[in-house]
């Protein structure tokens, strides 16, 4: 299981906080869910 939340991160990352363009609000959210999706798996 832990190499799919791996991919998760990954993609969640690429998409949400690093792509180019987004917004410094948008990657704020993204990194926000981001937390959220870890601390939930983590529980």
């Amino acid at each position: 299981m832990n190499g799919l939340l791996d991919e998760i991160i990954v993609e969640h990352l690429e998409a949400h906080v690093a792509r180019d363009g987004l917004s410094p609000e948008e990657r704020q959210q993204g990194a926000e869910d981001l937390v959220t999706i870890i601390r939930r798996y983590s529980k």
